[in-house]
């Protein structure tokens, strides 16, 4: 099964619509924002994360919700497309989204598709690991 990731609710609205067919989740996480030091997406991280997005640890949870859940199913999936912007703020957290599929095992295809985040318009695509459909 595949799953498209995006940067948040804006882009994943956009694409959603543009591809109706398709199974998009957002990351709506701003990682450029503080620093992290427990593995990624574990209940010190999203303890740490709450405090330094002035939030309290349940409304982190839900405005991740979809992400947290896609990495309890990570082995569902076999193909992860990410949809992130090319500015900063989106190409680190195109980092840590990396990182997470690392971390949490993710052996399968990872694409990149660097949009226009107003239009969902793809830039560039590349295969960023595994096997090209080709």
């Amino acid at each position: 099964m595949k799953i498209n990731i995006t940067s948040g609710d804006i882009l994943n609205s956009i694409l959603t619509t543009k591809y109706p067919n398709e199974l998009f989740i957002p990351f709506n996480e701003a990682m450029i924002k503080g620093d992290y030091h427990h593995k990624l997406f574990s209940d010190e991280f999203i303890q740490e994360r709450s405090i330094v997005h002035n939030v309290t640890t349940f409304e982190y949870i839900s405005k991740l919700s979809l992400f947290l859940d896609f990495l309890k199913n990570i082995e569902n999936y076999n193909e992860v497309v990410l949809w992130f912007g090319d500015e900063p703020f989106c190409k680190k957290n195109t980092s840590v989204v990396l990182e997470t599929l690392e971390v949490y095992g993710y052996t399968q295809n990872i694409y990149l598709n660097i949009v226009d985040e107003v239009s969902g318009e793809i830039i560039s695509s590349s295969l960023i690991k595994g096997k090209s459909n080709d």
